[in-house]
């Protein structure tokens, strides 16, 4: 995991070890702080750079400074790094003062386990919102960087360029769209490029014809559904020979972007999936009211047939299926007990914290594969849940519809979502023991 790189400004040293200590000692939840302590903003924040720091804790009140210097400097050099404020003024006024000035968060200098623990949370979250900013900008960027790419290729006039009479007669086309002529014999666009027997939807080349105008061009988008192809089009009114009104067609292949773009709008939804998940592990007490919400976030986030968790017992050498989300038409196994020395392969690849994934079961060892297909799965994902270090069972997905592809981003929710439910676990360890075995009482 990347180290989080904080900066505590505060000019009491008493405290800021305090804050040292609570903040390095977030390693044991699998997060790593990188802390630079200074007790004078003047000597860093005026030289500071946008990678220098994810997270910066200050101070509120200085002698000899505003209280709005911090945000002043920031916005210098356009640094959008989160800012956390602490003070020992209580004041509401104080406060509201601090979030107008910009601050992410306020807390009181209030070194109780619970403000500590509040603080390291506002911490995590902060700088969990940070990376995904800057992660969507960086696709913002490449997704722009993309399209002008393409509009370079379109200058050189390298791209799909057709010509047609009002009657969508093809005149003219380059030798790219040749290739694609799915009948040779055809001389009508929508036929020789989209094999449609009609117009098109959306076509605007009746309109752009009335209009009678060279000084109009149209952009849209369009999908072949056969060859599963996007395309921006660009449509302009020319004159061909004899001064015969035609339309221009240029016909540029954006398949790469929309998938690109469909992968951002993903990847946010599951971030959101993500945040709303860790939410309810601090906000939701009741251990199985909060499992039972965490698949079924998964499940509808992600559209897989079946989310579930397993927890092992009896020395690790069995397993069973303790909670369960199925998406509507598809078989539960909740309560499947299992036992390890069946699918030794399962319990070396998650213990020794792997994770199961296959697009095709089959590409699995078949003590694995057969398990899995008496549950009519096609594809899966598996990841293993510890608890203070101990391997505790494992959260997956199945997919029982159709052949899928496990992205990164999905591969990357289930592994969160697993940490998340471990570390909230092992905040009630008795509590989840003594649940579990109840629970396997209950169904076996």
């Amino acid at each position: 995991m990347n180290r989080a790189k904080i900066l505590l400004v505060d000019p009491n040293t008493d405290h800021a070890e305090i804050l040292k200590r609570a903040i390095l000692n977030m390693d044991k939840d699998n997060f790593i702080a990188e802390l630079t302590h200074i007790t004078d903003p003047a000597k860093l924040i005026s030289s500071l750079k946008e990678d220098d720091y994810e997270l910066i804790i200050s101070e509120y009140l200085f002698d000899g400074y505003s209280v709005s210097y911090i945000f002043n400097e920031l916005k210098k050099q356009q640094i959008e790094v989160p800012v956390i404020f602490l003070t020992q003024d209580t004041s509401e006024k104080t406060a509201i003062e601090a979030f107008r000035n910009g601050a992410k968060d306020f807390f009181i200098k209030d070194f109780s386990q619970s403000n500590i623990s509040k603080l390291t949370n506002a911490i995590k979250r902060l700088i969990s919102e940070y990376r995904s900013i800057k992660d969507r900008k960086r696709m913002e960027l490449l997704l722009q960087k993309n399209y002008n790419q393409m509009m370079n290729i379109f200058n050189t006039l390298e791209e799909r360029i057709f010509i047609i009479d009002r009657d969508y007669n093809v005149l003219f086309t380059n030798d790219i769209p040749v290739k694609m002529f799915r009948h040779s014999e055809s001389v009508k666009c929508y036929n020789a490029f989209f094999n449609n027997n009609e117009v098109c939807t959306g076509c605007i080349a009746k309109d752009l014809f009335r209009q009678n105008s060279n000084n109009i061009s149209v952009k849209r988008e369009i999908f072949d559904p056969e060859g599963q192809v996007w395309y921006r089009v660009i449509s302009k009114l020319i004159y061909w020979y004899n001064e015969i009104p035609a339309l221009l067609c240029i016909l540029i292949d954006i398949t790469d972007l929309k998938r690109k773009t469909q992968n951002l709008n993903n990847r946010l939804k599951y971030e959101n999936a993500i945040s709303t998940i860790s939410s309810k592990a601090m906000m939701i007490k009741d251990l199985d009211h909060f499992l039972n919400s965490a698949l079924e976030i998964l499940g509808k986030t992600t559209g897989v047939s079946r989310v579930y968790i397993f927890k092992n017992y009896d020395n690790n050498r069995r397993t069973l299926n303790t909670h369960e989300w199925t998406k509507k038409g598809i078989k539960s196994f909740i309560g499947l007990d299992a036992d390890y020395s069946d699918f030794p392969y399962w319990y070396n690849v998650l213990s020794n914290d792997g994770i199961i994934i296959a697009s095709d079961i089959h590409d699995l060892p078949p003590e694995v594969h057969e398990i899995l297909e008496m549950q009519n799965i096609i594809s899966i994902l598996v990841v293993p849940i510890f608890v203070k270090g101990q391997f505790f069972g494992f959260i997956g997905f199945d997919e029982c519809e159709r052949e899928r592809k496990w992205e990164d981003y999905e591969i990357n929710l289930l592994k969160v979502t697993a940490q998340i439910i471990g570390f909230r676990m092992s905040y009630d360890s008795k509590l989840t023991a003594d649940y579990f075995d109840n629970n396997r009482q209950n169904q076996i």
